[in-house]
């Protein structure tokens, strides 16, 4: 509004350190570039949002004009295993299945329909419960776990958790992703879209299904202004959407537990932190080019404490 002054959600401390940190570990691993996010879950304030080789606002010509935007809400890419938290919260959400459930999950896996689907390293066949099937972030064990929910249950869990559609976060330029209605899935886009393939979304929108979790299964706007202030200086708070409930409580509690057990026991231990108990998810997506170019996207999404969630971050090396 003119003549007000904008007041900012951003953190400038935790801004700093997350720009620092990123642009030395894009530097380090030769890395087209990265992102980073810290959300508080409680609020859906942005702390940081971090885009690598950021723009000198007293020198943006200076940044070519394709890096001039925020890749954290315009890059669209198949988000891998940390959309599995998604399709676990919507088997634990219908009574599918229990934590405590029981699978014979093999390296190799073909479903009824002839589609078959493969973990990202070769393994014996093991004997895990649905904890231990994502722990371990097995796409067969997933997709056994998922088969019990139909298909547009899985389409509207996706969509409840904010795939499709922009976070409204305000930022020029934000993309809602890709989710294809249920009904145009094919035999196996309909298995893949389990374990975060065959659907796509951006770094923010990864963000919030996490943040949505940890704050007890409701999801709240995410936004980057905390309100504006007049003459007066009086903060006119902005306006939001409703925070809109996705899960019970009782289910995002399991999944913060089975979070937790994922940095403990399974594939996120690097996302430990001494000291504080953290819950997370490791993913590897694809990202199609054009040309049969391929790239990778390389993610940790983490909430923490476990025991009284109050951040969720979210870090990727495209």
């Amino acid at each position: 509004m003119p003549g007000r002054d904008v007041q900012l959600t951003i953190d400038r401390d935790v801004q700093f350190m997350a720009q620092r940190a990123l642009d030395a570990k894009v530097a380090e691993t030769g890395a087209e570039w990265g992102a980073v996010q810290v959300v508080d879950v409680r609020t859906g304030e942005i702390l940081a949002l971090v885009d690598s080789g950021a723009v000198d606002p007293n020198d943006p010509g200076a940044t070519p004009a394709r890096d001039r935007g925020s890749r954290s809400i315009e890059a669209v890419y198949e988000p891998g295993s940390t959309a599995k938290v998604i399709s676990m919260a919507a088997v634990l959400e219908t009574g599918a299945a229990t934590p405590a459930s029981r699978y014979t999950v093999p390296y190799q896996y073909t479903t009824p329909n002839g589609q078959t689907f493969k973990d990202s390293n070769e393994h014996p066949t093991l004997q895990l419960t649905l904890a231990g099937v994502f722990a371990e972030s097995s796409n067969t064990g997933t997709i056994m776990a998922g088969e019990a929910l139909p298909e547009q249950v899985r389409h509207d869990y996706l969509r409840k958790f904010g795939f499709g559609e922009p976070t409204g976060v305000g930022l020029p330029g934000e993309s809602g992703g890709i989710l294809w209605p249920a009904d145009t899935w094919d035999g196996r886009s309909k298995y893949a879209v389990l374990f975060g393939q065959a659907v796509s979304s951006t770094v923010l929108q990864n963000t919030q299904v996490f943040a949505t979790i940890a704050n007890g299964g409701v999801r709240v706007q995410p936004h980057l202004v905390e309100g504006t202030t007049g003459p007066d200086g009086r903060l006119v708070p902005a306006e939001l959407e409703e925070p809109e409930r996705v899960i019970s409580p009782e289910t995002a509690a399991t999944m913060m537990q089975m979070l937790e057990t994922a940095v403990v026991e399974g594939t996120g231990g690097n996302g430990a932190v001494p000291g504080y108990r953290v819950g997370g998810k490791t993913g590897t997506a694809q990202a199609f080019e054009g040309g049969g170019v391929i790239k990778y996207v390389a993610s940790f999404i983490g909430v923490a404490p476990v025991d009284d969630p109050r951040i969720a971050v979210n870090v990727i090396l495209y």
